[in-house]
């Protein structure tokens, strides 16, 4: 139990870096953007990756920057929009100094980042439908879950946010019973 700590930190580090498509450990950085997306209520597996598609370009204006991420970045404020403004600045200058190409550093980063994760939505849809004997929504989810990491043309749906009605106790969020 001692050295599990060291070994949580170790691997956490190692996958968060992955996941940012950097070649070493930035913690002000991942703090940073681990606050702006709690601030925020950013989907995380979304984020991840349209992430992937921020170009290492310090000359991008500011009021571009944010394009990329603009469907997960959703309803925050001129104060909000600043202080993601100011991590893509941050993040860029590290994608810049690692010299890794865009295409290349898209490619690792969606070997790590799946698009589609099993959300509890999915599996709420695929029992309701069970239940009424169809049984060809379970197929779908398992099918899509087979290969979370790949474009799957006609399953776009399995990626998105979850829709308004998913946000109840029991679905999207358990409650204590669940």
């Amino acid at each position: 139990m001692e050295r599990y700590g060291t070994r949580f930190m170790d691997d956490y580090q190692a996958i968060m870096t992955k996941k940012l498509g950097l070649p070493k450990y930035v913690k002000q950085l991942i703090s940073k953007l681990l606050n702006n997306m709690a601030v925020d209520k950013v989907d995380y597996t979304n984020f991840f990756q349209l992430l992937s598609n921020i170009k290492a370009d310090p000359s991008i204006p500011d009021e571009e920057l944010l394009n990329p991420l603009k469907a997960v970045l959703l309803d925050i404020g001129q104060e909000r929009k600043e202080a993601w403004i100011s991590w893509v600045r941050i993040y860029i200058e590290e994608l810049s100094a690692s010299g890794i190409p865009d295409e290349e550093r898209k490619a690792s980063m969606n070997a790590v980042n799946p698009k589609n994760v099993l959300r509890n939505y999915l599996c709420q849809s695929a029992i309701d439908a069970a239940e009424q004997g169809d049984f060809g929504e379970v197929q779908r989810v398992l099918k899509v879950m087979e290969r979370p990491f790949d474009e799957q043309p006609g399953m776009e749906k399995y990626a998105r946010l979850p829709p308004a009605w998913a946000y109840r106790p029991g679905v999207c969020m358990l409650s204590c019973s669940s």
